[in-house]
């Protein structure tokens, strides 16, 4: 059996309800081991027979294609339109500037650049209006998305807008126990 929970992050704390670790059955382990990744907490019994990492690697696998089908969904399919093979290349390399000229122009360092030429035929470097583009995605990420056929110039204009493309909400499975209700 598998359940979904949502629950508001607003008092920055997580307590787990009971059904969710009887489901998981990490309500059996005598300690659970918590592993950390950008956007990702996952807890895991802290010792694991074989056959326990085995299923613990599917699970993990089945929400790895289960988010890689949501994000697929959310893209336009690609249509051969070119733009995918030339997305990006443009901005491959990120600007590099100097650390004491970013100082002076009172930008961050850790900024996002991009780079242009004007009328002039002048280069000129000014902070990106958007936090991520295809540059920020792994290449073997990108790599099994191109594969899946989706739209890479439509994945990166989500990426600088920063679209909501997944929201566990809209496909949770109702818990009725009087723990979640109260959560």
């Amino acid at each position: 059996m598998k359940l979904t929970v949502n629950r508001s992050m607003k008092s920055k704390t997580l307590p787990i309800p009971g059904a969710v670790l009887a489901v998981s059955e990490l309500s059996q382990c005598d300690a659970v081991a918590f592993h950390t990744g950008d956007n990702t907490v996952v807890a895991l019994p802290a010792k694991m027979t074989a056959m326990e990492l085995i299923n613990a690697i599917n699970t993990l696998h089945e929400m790895t294609v289960n988010l890689t089908v949501e994000l697929v969904k959310s893209c336009d399919l690609c249509d051969e339109c070119g733009l995918c093979e030339c997305v990006g290349l443009a901005s491959q390399e990120p600007v590099a500037i100097p650390d004491h000229i970013l100082e002076e122009a009172g930008l961050p360092f850790d900024c996002k650049l991009v780079a242009g030429v004007d009328g002039d035929g002048n280069i000129m470097v000014e902070q990106a209006g958007y936090e991520h583009d295809l540059n920020d995605v792994p290449d073997h990420i990108l790599n099994s998305l191109g594969e899946c056929g989706i739209c890479l110039a439509d994945l990166e204009d989500r990426l600088m807008l920063g679209d909501i493309v997944y929201d566990a909400e809209k496909d949770e499975e109702e818990c009725l126990c009087a723990e979640c209700e109260n959560w």
